[in-house]
């Protein structure tokens, strides 16, 4: 009989269990897993960043130093699909921040915009042609290779182009803003001749070899007197600013209307000694 009772007891705490299992079931608020936590940290905060080729890299400069100055709850998008469609995704909502060359009239209204940063190239020349300012036709001719003695400029020599690799951004906007380019069936093609030198290190290339020119990053020049002047205008502060040292675009960061904060935190970032210091390290000169 105890035997009985024991066994009826157990049963009984079973039925228990059991009708408590499915009360819980039918209140549709059943106590999380064991497994499961019920913290949760931090939510994630997105920036989503459109521009032009040749903001690429330096959004993606920005974006990275952004996150390593201690800001690691932001993920950044960041896409290169040209200055226009750029302007588009701002303009739709479908992207918070912009970045690319042009003027402040490009600024879509509503948005907030400024120039933060100079696309510049410096052409350069080895001592030895005797060469210190070139006009815009002259440049063009000397990298299409219509021209190819330094002579034909008043120099001594015969003329080695060095240039970039054809997909680097910099040699791409200076083909654009002195012609060396030339659309065949609808694609923009470089003018620059097989023969010229596609080097990594243009600067370096161009000192050791006698009769050389070649475009590398303003920025990159330990001083701007190392470059050549174009029609008689050369690389500086104020050249910049008022446009006309010719080789070189502004380039401007432009946040859309009711942005998230964390977009405005970003875009002051971006002006600050930090954010121009990596303007600097990837080829662009900072407004100051």
């Amino acid at each position: 009989m105890a035997g009985d009772r024991k066994m009826k007891k157990n049963g009984f705490i079973a039925v228990l269990l059991i009708s408590a299992l499915i009360l819980a079931g039918c209140s549709g608020s059943a106590a999380p897993a064991a497994t499961q936590s019920t913290a949760s940290g931090p939510a994630e905060e997105k920036i989503t960043l459109n521009g032009s080729v040749s903001a690429l890299s330096l959004m993606l400069a920005l974006s990275d130093g952004f996150v390593a100055a201690g800001n690691t709850g932001v993920r950044f998008d960041v896409a290169a699909s040209g200055k226009n469609a750029s302007i588009d995704a701002l303009t739709s909502g479908e992207a918070e921040m912009a970045m690319f060359e042009g003027k402040l009239s490009d600024v879509p209204p509503g948005a907030m915009g400024e120039t933060i940063a100079y696309e510049a190239a410096a052409v350069i020349v080895n001592p030895s042609a005797g060469i210190k300012d070139l006009a815009a036709e002259q440049i063009r001719a000397i990298f299409t290779g219509e021209s190819g003695d330094w002579a034909d400029f008043g120099g001594e020599g015969k003329i080695t182009v060095v240039v970039p690799k054809k997909e680097d951004a910099l040699r791409q906007s200076f083909e654009e803003t002195f012609s060396i380019r030339d659309s065949v069936n609808g694609i923009l093609k470089s003018l620059v001749p097989e023969t010229a030198v596609v080097s990594e290190d243009v600067a370096g290339d161009v000192q050791k070899n006698a009769g050389a020119i070649g475009i590398c990053p303003l920025a990159s020049l330990e001083s701007v007197e190392d470059a050549a002047s174009i029609d008689g205008v050369s690389p500086s502060g104020r050249t910049l600013e008022d446009g006309t040292y010719k080789a070189s675009r502004n380039m401007l960061l432009v946040a859309g209307a009711d942005v998230p904060e964390t977009v405005g935190r970003f875009y002051s970032w971006c002006l600050s000694a930090e954010g121009k210091a990596l303007m600097k390290s990837t080829g662009f000169i900072p407004v100051e």
